[in-house]
């Protein structure tokens, strides 16, 4: 019997979870940034992607690994301007 995509995304994310635990890395934000290069199914479309969206919600929610790794851009002179920000 295969594996439902949801299923296979989930075994893809615990092994590069675990390989990185035994390797020593800690850092969540890098564990969960392994997670999202790791991804098996060729192009981010389509049901395959919904379905590994949807289990690394779940995933990430139950080891406390953060949804979003990159930095956030700095607002920018427009941004300052409509929200009145001079900072």
């Amino acid at each position: 019997m295969s594996l439902s995509w949801r299923d296979s995304a989930l075994a893809v994310m615990d092994q590069v979870r675990v390989e990185h635990l035994q390797a020593g890395v800690n850092d969540k934000a890098q564990i969960a940034r392994a997670i999202d290069a790791a991804y098996p199914f060729g192009e981010r479309t389509h049901y395959p992607y919904k379905a590994w969206l949807s289990a690394r919600k779940a995933f990430f929610a139950r080891h406390g690994l953060p949804l979003t790794t990159r930095r956030r851009r700095p607002p920018d002179l427009l941004d300052a301007l409509v929200t009145g920000d001079r900072g």
